[in-house]
């Protein structure tokens, strides 16, 4: 019998409600015997000026990519997640995601969501566009700030 999951990509936004989305994921991968992605976002860098100072968008894009490196690695590291499976997507969040999911033959996206009201308020903006323009099934977990409960 084939697994229902093949290819499970999560996407977290480097934040420590992160590691509860990672835990909600892990025992699909588990069961299924699926292959794991942990994908990160960096929106778009553009041109910023301060003052007479041009910032170097590509020098400042090369810092943000290290630290979200960096975070992401330490991240994953609690769960011996390899930095193979560890990836930094450019652009817009839901675009890039779905993107990466199709491209590399994801079958379930896990992303975080808060739940406020309506769909945008209650997966949050970027959840609810990968839901809306996925190629494959999207688990929402819902998440919530660090200093409250766990939901269960």
């Amino acid at each position: 019998m084939t697994s229902l999951y093949q290819h499970v990509a999560v996407a977290v936004d480097l934040t420590d409600e992160s590691r509860y989305v990672i835990d909600r994921a892990l025992p699909i991968v588990q069961r299924s015997g699926a292959k794991l992605s942990v994908v990160h976002t960096l929106g778009e860098v553009s041109a910023t000026y301060g003052g007479d100072v041009a910032v170097d968008v590509d020098t400042l894009r090369q810092q943000l990519t290290e630290h979200a490196s960096a975070r992401l690695k330490e991240l994953a590291e609690p769960y011996g997640i390899d930095s193979a499976q560890l990836h930094i997507l450019s652009g817009q969040a839901d675009a890039a995601i779905n993107a990466f999911a199709t491209e590399y033959q994801a079958d379930l996206i896990v992303v975080g969501s808060h739940g406020r009201t309506g769909l945008a308020l209650m997966l949050g903006s970027t959840s609810a566009e990968v839901l809306r323009n996925a190629k494959c099934d999207v688990l929402a977990v819902k998440v919530r700030g660090i200093d409250q409960e766990p939901v269960d």
